[in-house]
């Protein structure tokens, strides 16, 4: 019997459980995920990276529950090599993608497929530019926009007026939209993974810093907002823990560990 059998983190990866500029982990982090994993919890990551990036860092922490990837659209065994369950976007996200490109603050636009993000382009016409999104590689994911801040919310509110019977969208950082089915997310994935498990799990806990993660915060038993988080998503969860700088998992595993 472990200290935290039955628990189970899903924690956002960049600004959140990583140091600033999703790099790097603080050795604190890691060794309280290690120490949390010993004891009998299960960890796992619910980003909007792929599997492909996660995996770049299974030298200083391995997860051992299904990996929950691209803003929720894609779940895969803990070392990010067999897709367990996947939401895609079909040819119906095309007419959005258009109506995207004809925005004159709309710096880019950019297709989350499993194997790269860096697939955009904004100069052209409008027929070379759809003609170019057409032929990316599939199973699309999820899309994602970028354009300055002060426009985000605007932009979110006409999308959801437009498309929102279709579509779903959420920040993931100040610039950033993510457009992926409206069954899909991080708390949609939460929910899947809970149900497929053949353990038993007692008490969920979610970490974010972003609005893509309060779909988190509403399944979970437990849930957290680093104090870098924009101040509408720490209401959303119910508790504020410390900046992703100041070591921000290690002390929320220690706070859980005194509850048990």
């Amino acid at each position: 019997m472990g200290k935290f059998d039955g628990f189970m983190i899903f924690t956002d990866f960049d600004n959140t459980f990583t140091l600033p500029g999703g790099k790097e982990i603080s050795k604190a982090n890691i060794d309280a995920v290690r120490y949390f994993q010993k004891e009998g919890g299960l960890f796992t990551v619910a980003t909007g990276r792929s599997p492909n990036f996660i995996s770049l860092f299974e030298h200083v922490f391995r997860p051992n529950a299904p990996l929950i990837t691209l803003n929720g659209t894609m779940i895969t065994t803990p070392d990010g090599q067999t897709v367990l369950k996947e939401y895609q976007l079909g040819e119906d996200i095309m007419p959005l993608v258009e109506y995207l490109l004809t925005i004159p603050y709309m710096e880019c636009v950019y297709f989350g497929n499993g194997e790269t993000q860096y697939n955009r382009m904004m100069e052209g016409t409008l027929s070379e530019k759809m003609a170019y999104y057409r032929s990316l590689s599939k199973p699309w994911y999820k899309a994602v926009t970028r354009q300055p801040e002060e426009y985000a919310f605007e932009l979110m509110a006409d999308l959801e007026n437009r498309f929102g019977d279709r579509f779903a969208f959420d920040r993931s950082y100040s610039m950033g939209i993510e457009i992926h089915t409206l069954d899909s997310g991080k708390g949609a994935c939460m929910d899947w993974v809970k149900a497929h498990l053949k353990q038993e799990i007692t008490t969920t806990v979610a970490v974010g810093d972003y609005e893509n993660d309060v779909s988190m915060f509403k399944r979970a038993d437990i849930s957290y907002a680093v104090a870098n988080a924009p101040e509408h998503v720490k209401k959303q969860a119910g508790r504020v823990t410390v900046r992703n700088d100041q070591d921000a998992m290690a002390l929320i595993i220690e706070e859980l560990g005194k509850s048990v």
